[in-house]
Order: C-alpha cells, then structure tokens, then sequence
C-alpha cells in the first residue's frame, strides 16, 4: 500500500522502511479525500515488516536502531506540575433526566480530562470501545478529544477497565508475555487512530476480585512495556489504584510502580458503600465512634478507611508527593433507614 493511498482505517507498513509505519485515519468532512495520514517511528530497540512485527524484539544479531527522541513535550505533565484530572463517564449519555454529554464538559476546568472506558476484549486481548454506538456511531470520542481546539492546554485520556470490568481476564492477559505485548500494541494503535494523548489503566484490582496472587508481579510487567513504548511516543501513562490497604498490599510493588507511571490516580472515595453502618464517602479522619471493637464487630478495618491513612499508608510505601492525584468524588450515597 503506498503511504499515500489509503484504502482502510489502521496501522500500516511504511513503504522501504522498516523503522516506521502509518496509520490512516478517515475524515468525516472529506478532507485529503477523506483520509488522515499519519507517519509514526517504530519505538527504540523495534522496527515493522509487519506493523506487528514493529512490537517484536530485534534480533540480537542486529545493530540496535538509533535511539529515538521522546516525543513528551505537548504532553508534558510537569509543565503543570499540579495535574487537575477529571473523569467523565460515557454512559452518562443515557441518563433519562438531565444526560450530561460531551459538549457539557466544561473544558477550562481540569488540565486533564479520562473518557471512561474502554475495556479489554476476554477473547483476543485487545483494546475495544465499551459502547460501539456510542463511542463511535455517534462520534463520542472524537467529539471528546476535539475539546483540545477550545483548549489547547487541554490533555485527553482514555482509561481502560473499571468496576465493572472485573479483574480476572486482566490477570490472564498479564500472566502470557505473548498477550500483554498484543495488549499494548492493540492499545498504541488505539491510541493512534481515535488521538487520545495517553491512557489511565483502571484495573480493579491485580491479586483481588478472581485476580491471581502473581498479579503484583506480572502487573509491574506490563507497566514496563508501556513505559518503554510512551517513552519514545509521548503518550502518558498513569493508573487508578485502591485507597483500601489490604488491596494495596497485595496489588502494587509501590517503588517500581512509582517509577513507571507519570502519576497515580488514587481512588480516595467509597470507604463506606453499603456496609450496614452510615459513614462518610470520602471521610478526611475516622470518626470518633469509628473504634477497632466497631471494626471487628462489622469486620470492616475502619481504622484504615480514611483518606488521611490512605495518602500516608502510600507515602510510607514509597510513592511520592509529585506523583499523587488525590480523588475527590462530586457525588453522594443515599440510605433507606428502616
């Protein structure tokens, strides 16, 4: 296929050069003849006869490529050294009264912004949209990240998983080193196609929920292809993770993650649900009645359920300051008392 003559969406070999490939794009307004052309370099340590190939080690027989220039700068972080990061929930599309869509984000407010969600595919291990009609018939996606033309300092993100995703399909695929790299390059071209500027990997949660006790482990794994990858394609990288320290001791190696991610997006809200005691969403401190008799009566470990415990339980761990995106909901619970 020559590079400029597109004939399908997706990723392509770039003609007499293994180092690249393309990915075509169409245009909904017909522009180039209705397609958008993209030119991309195969990351560091990797070239494409095959654009699946281009995810495939060199042999080490083979003079490595030269090392390429990460591409962070538009989407540098530290430029803002305090991300405000928002979340947005695609099915809230449905809602009966008061839908809230796209074009009711108001975009001057957070620095960043994750379209939630995307999920993996149980079956192939891939990438793919939560809501076909939604995200893609009706444009969802790409009327979400042209909100960067009303802002320029605007940064979209898709984030991958979430409650109800589960945990168990994500621990199969990060247990097989062949499906965690057809995860990530399903996600790089994902990436590319729809023009998100990085991903929030909500996995909820590795070691928990019918994950596996090598979790923790194989978890660390996949954030280091991600990593190397978004190292040379200026995508961002960061993850959701639990405010609950039993999950976070068996989740997360906290250092290596703290190495890998651009930052953590700490999920400090939903200590008390639906516990058959009232309590805060997302109380600071315990309460004063929130005793270790009370926790042991309940078996719930209020003693830990504070966001107070939770920000300095992840400090001890090794995570830092710069790191840390604090969560705050802007919604409520509501009880029938009987």
């Amino acid at each position: 296929m020559p590079f400029d003559d597109c004939e399908e969406e997706g990723a392509f070999p770039y003609p007499n050069d293994r180092h690249k490939f393309v990915v075509c794009k169409r245009f909904s307004n017909g522009t180039k003849g209705g397609w958008e052309l993209d030119i991309r370099e195969c990351y560091t340590g990797h070239w494409n006869d095959t654009v699946k190939d281009c995810m495939e080690d060199l042999p080490k027989s083979t003079t490595p490529l030269p090392p390429i220039v990460p591409k962070r700068d538009h989407n540098d972080y530290t430029k803002n050294p305090h991300p405000i990061v928002c979340h947005f929930n695609s099915w809230s599309h449905y809602h009966r009264v008061d839908p809230f869509n796209v074009e009711n984000i108001d975009y001057d407010l957070c620095t960043h912004i994750n379209y939630g969600f995307a999920k993996l595919n149980e079956t192939t291990y891939e990438i793919q949209m939560f809501d076909d009609w939604l995200d893609e018939h009706l444009e969802n996606y790409e009327r979400f990240v042209n909100l960067r033309k009303k802002n320029p300092n605007l940064t979209t993100m898709i984030s991958i998983g979430g409650w109800n995703e589960g945990s168990e399909k994500y621990s199969n695929m990060v247990t097989n080193t062949e499906m965690r790299h057809k995860f990530v390059e399903s996600v790089i071209i994902f990436l590319y196609k729809y023009g998100f500027d990085g991903i929030n990997l909500d996995w909820q949660y590795p070691g928990n929920r019918g994950g596996s006790a090598t979790d923790k482990e194989n978890y660390i794994k996949l954030l280091e292809e991600f990593y190397e990858v978004f190292g040379t394609t200026g995508h961002l990288l960061t993850v959701s993770i639990s405010p609950e320290k039993h999950i976070i001791d068996s989740a997360y190696d906290m250092p290596l993650l703290d190495s890998l991610v651009d930052w953590v997006n700490i999920m400090t809200y939903d200590y008390h649900r639906f516990d058959g005691y009232l309590g805060h969403n997302a109380p600071i401190y315990n309460r004063p009645d929130e005793t270790e008799e009370l926790s042991e009566e309940l078996n719930i470990d209020y003693m830990t359920s504070s966001v107070n415990y939770t920000i300095n339980y992840y400090l001890q761990l090794g995570l830092r300051k710069d790191k840390m995106v604090m969560g705050v909901p802007f919604y409520g619970r509501a009880w029938t008392i009987l």
